[in-house]
């Protein structure tokens, strides 16, 4: 009884074995699914999980943007250096990105834009352009444009206007505007007097006056606007200029009409 028991016992054993060996020798057979790429973004964490089959690989946004902000870095270098550009020409801010593209930039771009519309009734930029893209757009304008606020400090100089005072944005941001001229009395009171009418009327229109460089170059600017930029409530809160010709003063104040395009290429090569 005991031997026909363990017989018994054996064949079960032997029949489990063989009913596993054939479930493996199955599942071998099946072809494997492609491995397939599967991203799932972390909104709140910033952080991209990348699956690809069962492993899963944890990417930090943050590393991938510096890395994308490095590239970029070396990219502006590598231009300026074929162009010939030092980082001063170039008017950027130590940081990298252009000034324009500051929360402050944008807005005080914006307000420059539609202050102007207000006031003239013409459009200081053309086409249908988003924020960012205006933005862009007035830093890169081929005319002169620079704002101060109510207590006539710069609080805005798109490229032209850093290129021909010869100012980074950092050195003309909060530079009283009053430094934009020479300290002659009969030029400081020429320039008041063009504010406060400005302040009056809104608008000045076909103004020609001397200013100077930070160098202590002096030119005459030629066919600007002047305008005033005011509130909802119509409180002046600073004033603006614009335009794109001006003349080179020697002692004799004599020199040939430039256009703010011909100097800003010369000056960035752009």
């Amino acid at each position: 009884g005991l031997l026909r028991h363990n017989i018994t016992r054996s064949r079960h054993q032997h029949r489990r074995m063989a009913a596993a060996l054939s479930s493996r020798i199955a599942l071998s057979a099946v072809p494997l699914p492609c491995v397939r790429r599967a991203v799932a973004t972390s909104g709140s964490a910033g952080v991209e999980v990348v699956k690809r089959g069962a492993p899963v690989v944890v990417v930090s946004a943050k590393k991938d943007n510096k890395r994308k902000e490095e590239r970029k870095a070396k990219n502006r270098e590598k231009q300026r250096d074929e162009r010939g550009e030092t980082a001063a020409e170039a008017v950027k801010s130590p940081s990298g990105p252009s000034p324009f593209e500051s929360a402050a930039a944008i807005m005080q771009s914006l307000t420059i834009c539609g202050s102007y519309k207000d006031k003239t009734g013409e459009k200081l930029l053309e086409g249908k352009l988003m924020v960012q893209e205006a933005a862009e757009a007035l830093w890169n304008a081929p005319f002169v444009c620079a704002s101060h606020d109510a207590a006539d400090v710069f609080n805005y100089g798109n490229k032209a206007a850093l290129s021909l005072w010869g100012l980074s944005w950092e050195e003309f941001i909060g530079l009283p505007s009053t430094k934009s001229a020479q300290a002659e009395d009969g030029i400081q009171s020429e320039r008041r007097e063009l504010l406060d009418k400005a302040a009056a009327t809104g608008i000045v229109r076909d103004y020609s006056g001397v200013r100077q460089t930070s160098a202590g170059r002096r030119f005459e600017m030629h066919g600007a606007t002047v305008w005033t930029i005011t509130d909802s409530e119509g409180a002046k809160t600073g004033q603006a200029v614009r335009f794109d010709a001006f003349t080179w003063l020697d002692t004799d104040g004599d020199e040939d009409v430039d256009s703010v395009e011909q100097e800003v290429r010369r000056q960035l090569w752009c």
